[in-house]
């Protein structure tokens, strides 16, 4: 590791930090890309498509912890 290191030998990791949006524009920067990724990837958190399933678990996690 050291002697890569000295010798410049070491593969620098590539990082994606932006991507092509839905519209054709390409984003600015890793929070605009999280952002993008974010709003493509994960569903809308909408009440309307709340089960009871869906409705208990919000509840127990708006319900402050007591233990120490």
């Amino acid at each position: 590791m050291i002697y890569k290191l000295a010798t410049a030998k070491m593969r620098s990791c590539s990082t994606l930090s932006t991507i092509r949006t839905p519209d054709g524009t390409v984003t600015f920067g890793m929070s605009e890309t999280l952002n993008v990724m974010m709003e493509h990837f994960t569903l809308a958190d909408e009440e309307i498509t709340y089960n009871d399933y869906y409705k208990l678990i919000r509840t127990q996690n708006e319900t402050p912890v007591t233990t120490e």
